[in-house]
């Protein structure tokens, strides 16, 4: 596990958090092009 030391806060098992937030942004956009691509 010493290979993801490089995430921020992961020394307090927060590790998942910058991963999360990135899945997010990226699910709010790819969910926004469809729906309007739907609505065309």
């Amino acid at each position: 596990m010493s290979t993801f030391n490089f995430l921020p806060l992961f020394d307090v098992g927060m590790a998942w958090l910058l991963p999360t937030l990135v899945a997010m942004v990226v699910a709010k956009f790819v969910g926004a092009r469809d729906s309007a691509l739907a609505e065309a």
